[in-house]
């Protein structure tokens, strides 16, 4: 991979300036790092907030795929961020990937990724948004939150996690375009988040209980709804018992 970074100040959105580039022609491997976003967002459209002092940056991807089968991208991204804050201060060993797209540090959440796909083939392309919080927590209802500073490391900057993640996501993605996600699953559920728990799964308006059994090679979902009955999902909100959806939680 060759990486192309482009860095600005103040920003609506590291994503969408990577869309806007996509547009104009860039080819994979663009990287948008910004010093902070007005406009950010989660999943399904929520805020995300991003202060200045916090990590925020975009990245352009055509892996010449279909949409669809480029979903796992969000795992993979999910253990790259893990593989980064190895470097770090943090206790690595603690860190928990939660599906599809949160990094948690126990309970509280450190960072997220955010995958959005436009087209088909080679025409086609992958945004990956990832934000770690670094030296703010921001607050928000529902979700604890916390950061590097918040957990010790006053010395890993926003340049040095910039330098550890396109590296680690670099080796992470010639695997996936060699193997898929089949032969990472392994790691991302051994730091899964809560595996074998009760947890009730949002997709809408609606909403699923049942038990997180496991994640598929293709990065799919699988709830055990009843004893003896399991179902394949590949988009929604897990939610458990000890927290509530936050749509404005930093990371």
């Amino acid at each position: 991979m060759r990486w192309r970074i482009e860095r600005v100040g103040r920003i609506a959105s590291t994503s969408d300036l990577v869309w806007q580039r996509a547009a104009e022609g860039a080819e994979e491997g663009l990287e948008v790092l910004a010093t902070e976003q007005t406009a950010g967002r989660g999943r399904h459209g929520r805020r995300w907030l991003s202060p200045a002092g916090n990590f925020h940056a975009s990245w352009l991807l055509r892996p010449e795929v279909a949409t669809a089968g480029a979903a796992s991208l969000s795992l993979v991204a999910g253990l790259a961020v893990r593989d980064a804050l190895a470097g770090t201060r943090i206790p690595v060993d603690r860190l928990r990937l939660k599906w599809p797209n949160d990094i948690l540090l126990g309970e509280a959440k450190l960072g997220g990724v955010l995958l959005e796909g436009r087209g088909e083939g080679a025409g086609g392309a992958i945004v990956v948004g990832v934000g770690i919080n670094v030296a703010v927590a921001p607050e928000g209802a529902g979700r604890r939150t916390t950061s590097l500073r918040a957990l010790g490391d006053d010395v890993t900057t926003v340049e040095r996690l910039l330098e550890l993640l396109l590296d680690s996501f670099a080796r992470r993605y010639a695997r996936w375009r060699k193997g898929g996600f089949a032969g990472q699953r392994a790691e991302w559920m051994g730091a899964a988040y809560r595996i074998g728990d009760m947890t009730s799964l949002r997709i809408g308006e609606g909403r699923l209980e049942g038990r997180f059994v496991d994640v598929d090679a293709d990065g799919a979902l699988w709830l055990e709804l009843a004893p003896g009955r399991r179902r394949r999902f590949m988009a929604g909100e897990l939610v458990f018992a000890s927290e509530t959806s936050n749509p404005t939680a930093g990371g």
